[in-house]
């Protein structure tokens, strides 16, 4: 079986770089336009380009939200902004309104198109909706149960993408009015005001009928699926994503490193072997939600239970338990090395240039030469001293897993052209690496 990709909310770089060395495969993100969080700390145009370098040298995707209604003077626009991003080599965008679909199709061919859930696309005619389109991926509604999504991967042979952590809409896939019509701020345009949070009296035939201690009556508990996570799964999902853009990078961190583990587990495992630890359940209810956890609409146990009712506030007990063990996750997070390791052999020869060989994963194979090396008139270089000197990355996206030195004897390089040697060879790699990405 294939093993899905953990897709984590990235609502700053912060966020981006901790969702990745917690495990997430990729990320979704918005920028300054067009996309559904207007609020959230969204990426200007310079870090969007720098996230796409970062995640591309790493083997990871990076998804734009577009998800908003545009209007149609705003679609020029729109292309002018996405299209240094597509050069770029922007994995896909998110995308619900029709208009925008068909001119990114026809712009920017190379680059997929997600069908966003606020498109409510829920059958399989959306296949042929869109057969002409760049349009790879459905994004799920929330509402579908398990043999729903089941039915709808088979039959528009798209893939699909569902949601399985994070808040949940009253309204159906979040294609709601109810912001527009309090306070004038349009959810479809990403100023959501969140009216469903606020407490309210439930009233039938001019009576209340909701009791005092339970006003919040349309606050949907947020969503957990780690004890479903084996159902999900073996619906084909191609794609798990967990909501929360606007929450923060500890979340994205924690919540990525908790779906790596269970669908690491369950990929080696199978269902026998599968079991979510009491701990984990209970480190992401008591600081990530509100008050417990329900598992959507993908089981038959619907209605009042969903709701949070008493306080839709997100916990903020700091229970010594989970915040003891919350710590340490966030330490193994942080811990984690996620630069790219490469293996490195310097060869050094008399009246020859200096050469670097490096190999790095996906059997990439680069070979650098500059400088000139002479015959020692003083004091002569050895293997020791050009590891010492060279064995180093610094603060470029690489590691050394393994340095190897030969050095012909008698012979003399200044070391300031060997860590020249080293930052060019380096920095020439990088670049090697990112314009495979870039169109």
């Amino acid at each position: 079986m294939k093993k899905p990709e953990i897709l984590a909310p990235a609502g700053s770089l912060e966020a981006l770089k901790a969702s990745f060395k917690a495990g997430a495969d990729a990320v979704y993100m918005g920028g300054t336009k067009y996309g559904a969080r207007a609020y959230a700390k969204n990426f200007t145009d310079e870090e969007l380009l720098y996230a796409i370098d970062h995640a591309n040298l790493r083997g990871k995707k990076l998804y734009l939200t577009v998800n908003t209604l545009v209007k149609e003077r705003e679609l020029e626009d729109l292309r002018e902004y996405l299209e240094p991003l597509y050069k770029e080599g922007l994995s896909g965008v998110i995308v619900q309104d029709m208009g925008v679909i068909k001119m990114i199709s026809e712009e920017f061919p190379l680059m997929p198109v997600h069908i966003s859930t606020q498109a409510g696309a829920a059958t399989g005619i959306w296949a042929h909706v869109f057969k002409d389109t760049s349009v790879r991926r459905i994004v799920v509604p929330r509402e579908l149960s398990l043999d729903e999504i089941r039915d709808l991967k088979a039959d528009s042979g798209l893939e699909v993408e569902v949601f399985v952590q994070g808040a949940m809409c009253y309204c159906f896939s979040g294609q709601c009015l109810f912001s527009s019509i309090l306070g004038g701020r349009s959810g479809n345009r990403g100023r959501c005001a969140q009216p469903c949070r606020l407490p309210v009296d439930v009233e039938r035939d001019n009576r209340k009928i909701n009791f005092s201690r339970e006003r919040y009556a349309l606050s949907l508990k947020d969503m957990n699926t780690l004890q479903i996570l084996p159902d999900i799964i073996e619906t084909g999902a191609d794609s798990l994503k967990i909501e929360g853009r606007m929450k923060s990078p500890d979340y994205s961190a924690i919540t990525s490193y908790m779906y790596r583990k269970y669908v690491d587990l369950y990929m080696e495992r199978g269902r026998g072997g599968y079991m979510v630890e009491e701990k984990d359940m209970l480190l992401l209810r008591d600081f990530y939600g509100r008050g417990d956890f329900s598992q959507g609409y993908f089981k038959d146990d619907l209605g009042k239970d969903m709701l949070t009712l008493s306080s839709p506030a997100y916990n903020t007990d700091e229970k010594a338990g989970s915040k003891g063990y919350r710590e340490k996750i966030l330490k193994i997070i942080t811990d984690n090395d996620d630069r790219i390791p490469l293996t490195c052999r310097v060869s050094i020869e008399k009246n020859k240039p200096v050469v670097m060989e490096i190999e790095g994963p996906h059997g990439l194979s680069f070979s650098f030469s500059q400088g000139m090396a002479l015959k020692a008139e003083k004091r002569a270089v050895t293997a020791d001293v050009v590891t010492d000197k060279m064995d180093k990355t610094g603060d470029s996206p690489f590691t050394f897993r393994e340095f190897k030195a030969h050095v012909e004897e008698d012979v003399f390089v200044p070391l300031s052209d060997l860590k020249e040697l080293r930052r060019n060879a380096l920095k020439s790699l990088e670049d090697r690496i990112l314009e495979y990405s870039k169109r």
